[in-house]
C-alpha cells in the first residue's frame, strides 16, 4: 500500500480529492493533508479521514509516506520538491518544478 502525503489543500488538492474518491485506485492510503490555511487542511483531511498537520515542516518530516503530492505555489516547489527527494519521498509535482 502506498502512502500519501498532500502538500497544499487548494484547488488542485480538491481536484485530487475527487479523482481517488471517483475512480478504482487500489494499494494507496491518504496519510496526511498540509497547508499554510489550517483551516483548508483540516477540511481535506476530514475528506480522506487522515490526519492534518499544523506545518509544512512537520509533514516533510513525516517519515512514513511514500508519495507526496506537491500541490503549492508555484515559487515554493523546488524547496519541497528537493526535501521530499533528499528523504527518500517520491513525489508528485502538479506545476513546474522552479520558475528560474
Amino acid at each position: 500500500m502506498i502512502k500519501i502525503g498532500f502538500l497544499g489543500a487548494g484547488r488542485v488538492a480538491q481536484h485530487y480529492a475527487y479523482i481517488f474518491r471517483s475512480f478504482k485506485i487500489k494499494n494507496y492510503k491518504i496519510v496526511g493533508v498540509a497547508d499554510l490555511d489550517i483551516l483548508k487542511a483540516k477540511e481535506l483531511s476530514k475528506k480522506f479521514n487522515c490526519k492534518f498537520y499544523d506545518s509544512l515542516n512537520e509533514i516533510l518530516n513525516d517519515q512514513s509516506i511514500d508519495l507526496m503530492f506537491i500541490l503549492t505555489p508555484s515559487g515554493s516547489h523546488y524547496k519541497n520538491v528537493k526535501f521530499c527527494l533528499n528523504n527518500n519521498i517520491n513525489v508528485l509535482c502538479e506545476k513546474p518544478l522552479t520558475l528560474k
